[in-house]
């Protein structure tokens, strides 16, 4: 459901911060390896690399559509239920409803989208993303290298977490 609204096929991101860029290689070689994670979302990050936005969030263009798709797909799907409680209501004969119930349906279904759309609109932000960018730019303005692996599922992003500890990094994780 989240990635439908999101658009994002990772929508975690794991970092992790290395004074050594050897630590940071090694690190990387190993999430591949012992986390079993395909060698495409395991990046290392030098302190100076000027790709740095394209390594912490490389579907930039998923992410800009976010905002809107979530708004629509919320917004519809409050619109739906609001018009299905307001015939629930018209039909079960409920006082005011029953006796109107075209104003029954626009109230309902108009309070259905504005909750969805105030939903869609709670989902699309990605702060947790922001923080996990600031924490690496700091890190990487500090001379600091750093390993960035996008996981698709919440398994990867675990084992990410797990190895990249255990390397001795120190660990940024996204929701």
């Amino acid at each position: 459901m989240m990635a439908t609204l999101l658009g994002e096929r990772s929508q975690t991101r794991v970092a992790a911060l290395f004074n050594q860029a050897i630590d940071a290689g090694v690190a990387a070689e190993r999430v591949v390896r012992v986390g079993r994670l395909p060698l495409k979302r395991v990046l290392v990050v030098a302190p100076a690399d000027p790709a740095l936005g394209d390594d912490l969030e490389p579907e930039a263009r998923e992410l800009l559509s976010t905002p809107l798709r979530s708004r629509v797909s919320l917004g519809t799907a409050g619109l739906l239920l609001g018009l299905l409680s307001g015939l629930t209501l018209s039909l079960a004969g409920v006082g005011i409803a029953a006796a109107g119930p075209y104003y029954t349906f626009s109230l309902m279904g108009t309070f259905g989208m504005i909750l969805g759309l105030t939903l869609g609109g709670q989902v699309a932000p990605r702060r947790d993303h922001a923080s996990l960018v600031d924490r690496v730019r700091g890190g990487l303005g500090n001379g600091q290298w750093s390993v960035v692996v996008h996981p698709t599922n919440r398994e990867q992003a675990s084992r990410a977490v797990s190895v990249l500890e255990h390397c001795g990094g120190d660990v940024i994780r996204t929701l």
